[in-house]
């Protein structure tokens, strides 16, 4: 996480997009991680970022990809339904870990 922290402190201030973009990757790795521990293990849910992460990087990869059409209010509503349905099946199984570390 220091050295997310580290490229990400230089990327901004020396305006260096390809140290920016290398912490911001840091980062996001680090702390998905960190959160797929902690969900997983029933210590702490984190149903909603889980559920958005792989939603997002599906999005940023069609839209990069040349699909510039996917906008608006129809890839929204796509978007949101599948990282809701993410984060609900999530959520079930943040319960059922809970559940079962309680034993």
């Amino acid at each position: 996480m220091a050295v997310g922290l580290v490229l990400f402190v230089l990327g901004f201030l020396s305006s260096a997009t390809a140290l920016f973009i290398a912490g911001m990757g840091v980062l996001v790795v680090v702390v998905a991680e960190l959160c797929l521990r902690e969900h997983f293990s029933g210590f702490r849910s984190h149903s909603i970022l889980l559920g958005l992460l792989p939603v997002t990087a599906v999005h940023l990869g069609v839209v990069y990809a040349g699909a510039a059409t996917w906008r608006g209010p129809v890839a929204l509503a796509i978007d949101l339904a599948a990282a809701g349905a993410l984060a609900w099946w999530l959520q079930r199984r943040f319960v059922a870990e809970q559940a079962r570390a309680r034993r």
